[in-house]
């Protein structure tokens, strides 16, 4: 039978819990507040990000559903200061099936077909690096520390991430500027994985990929 319907919950269970618990430790590693804090910071239900949390599994693990998982990614990324990106769901048999390997959002009415759960993964559109992964490779997280406006705000982002260096006055919000940066950076891993870059461009050439987009400086 084919994981669509009430289905298609089972299958994508895992996936849900393991991205939201992702999503909960991003915030809480970022701002420091405890669970009950982050559900008032988060417009969530009193215990609600602690459950959120528990991953692997437990008889306590919740997650949101399918259709409000992209919701929770808003969520946080308002709180960090940081830009929303679009959910997908993986398929990580793809190349093995001959198979499009992202098969839609996760509130898209997708036929799963005879995948199970173990085949799935809620991940970001353009192969954008999750919290999680950056989280397992010091150095990169270095590297993106500029995603996240709440490092600006506490000045936490590493050379050559500076407003003097990018002409950024010292009273604009990193929400006037950040989203420019990041589509640039977007773009710029989407065309390298297309082959299109051979290399990554120069900071110079960023902050003109980023003004096309925007970039107020």
């Amino acid at each position: 039978m084919a994981n669509i319907g009430p289905n298609r919950g089972r299958v994508l269970r895992t996936a849900l819990n393991r991205f939201a618990a992702v999503l909960i430790d991003e915030a809480r590693t970022f701002t420091g507040l405890t669970y009950s804090e982050l559900d008032e910071a988060l417009g969530l239900e009193h215990g609600q990000s602690y459950r959120y949390s528990l991953y692997p599994r437990t008889r306590k693990t919740r997650a949101p559903q399918a259709a409000s998982i992209q919701q929770l990614e808003n969520r946080v990324a308002k709180l960090l200061k940081r830009c929303a990106h679009r959910l997908v769901i993986q398929n990580n048999k793809a190349a093995a099936r001959r198979q499009e390997e992202i098969m839609g959002a996760p509130g898209d009415p997708i036929d799963f077909d005879d995948l199970v759960w173990s085949d799935l993964q809620i991940a970001y559109e353009h192969d954008w690096p999750t919290f999680r992964r950056l989280k397992g490779r010091p150095e990169t997280m270095h590297h993106y520390l500029w995603h996240w406006g709440i490092s600006w705000d506490k000045g936490l982002v590493p050379y050559p991430w500076s407003r003097e260096l990018f002409g950024v006055p010292a009273d604009m919000s990193v929400e006037e500027f950040l989203p420019a940066l990041t589509m640039a950076h977007v773009i710029i891993r989407r065309d390298m994985a297309a082959g299109i870059l051979p290399e990554y461009p120069s900071y110079h050439e960023i902050l003109a990929i980023a003004r096309s987009y925007g970039f107020p400086c």
